[in-house]
């Protein structure tokens, strides 16, 4: 396990790094204290796509509304009669970007299974 975390930053040890940490999680909530077996590896390659597919899930969501958002308040700062420079349009839009998708995209990352050590 420590060498698929070492090389996880590759994406075939992720996938296998995430199906483990599934499996242990499940092994959890099961009452178990100890860590489950380390075998079943394609079980544990296909649990780990799952969950990289749920981590896409969870932040595509909140990137779009970030996005619409964003995109909605810039159109509205070129459209209302004002000519502003580029330089403050391009300010503006990353202030916005940034602020509302810190905003919108922190739930999805704490209730994600892995929370911020995802790897995907």
């Amino acid at each position: 396990m420590g060498i698929l975390l070492f090389f996880s930053f590759l994406v075939i040890p992720t996938i296998f790094t995430n199906g483990y940490m599934l499996r242990i999680m499940k092994y959890s909530f099961e009452g178990s204290k100890e860590l489950p077996p380390f075998n079943g590896w394609l079980n544990m390659f296909v649990d780990g796509l799952k969950v990289i597919i749920v981590n896409i899930i969870y932040i595509s969501i909140p990137a779009i509304i970030t996005a619409v958002i964003t995109i909605t308040i810039v159109m509205g700062m070129l459209f209302n009669g004002s000519r502003p420079d580029f330089s403050q349009l391009y300010t503006t839009f990353l202030s916005v970007l940034l602020i509302v998708g810190i905003i919108i995209m922190t739930v999805p990352l704490l209730i994600q299974p892995d929370g911020f050590t995802s790897h995907s």
